[in-house]
């Protein structure tokens, strides 16, 4: 579970400074985080954990764990668009998304022939990739489809 106020074109760099923390939203995300841990710690009982894995699924290793997603595409995503796809919430200055021309707002839609249908297929179809390999990738710009090719970056 990661906590957070939203990503900005700084968000983990190191050029993030702390002029840009979210204190109304910090004040909110800890409200979330109290009410959270107050009702894991007044359970009677345990919560009931599979060892992170879903029913019928493979064991993950932590070696798989740890390799990842390897490119980034410098598309920030907006975490409450529901899909399909992913809406790009911004697009990080000379990244691969910028320098094809996606923009705030497009919708991510296809990805290498790989249909995205929300941000977790997204992240998992770029887990495919390293940097500099040729992507191809479909978006919509409000009605309208456009189709880039681009080459993502190193994570």
């Amino acid at each position: 579970v990661q906590l957070f106020t939203g990503p900005h074109p700084e968000y983990h760099c190191p050029t993030d400074t702390p002029d840009r923390i979210d204190s109304v939203g910090l004040l909110k995300v800890a409200a979330v985080a109290r009410e959270a841990l107050v009702y894991l710690a007044d359970r009677p009982e345990p919560l009931n954990f599979q060892g992170g894995k879903a029913a019928g699924q493979a064991h993950v290793s932590d070696k798989d764990r740890r390799g990842g997603r390897r490119v980034s595409t410098g598309c920030m995503p907006d975490f409450v668009f529901p899909g399909p796809g992913v809406k790009i919430g911004d697009v990080v200055e000379n990244s691969a998304a910028a320098q094809a021309g996606l923009q705030k707002g497009d919708v991510i839609i296809e990805l290498s022939g790989a249909k995205i249908d929300n941000l977790q297929t997204y992240s998992s179809r770029l887990k495919a990739f390293n940097p500099g390999d040729e992507v191809s990738l479909v978006a919509l710009r409000g009605e309208q489809k456009i189709s880039v090719k681009l080459k993502p970056g190193e994570r």
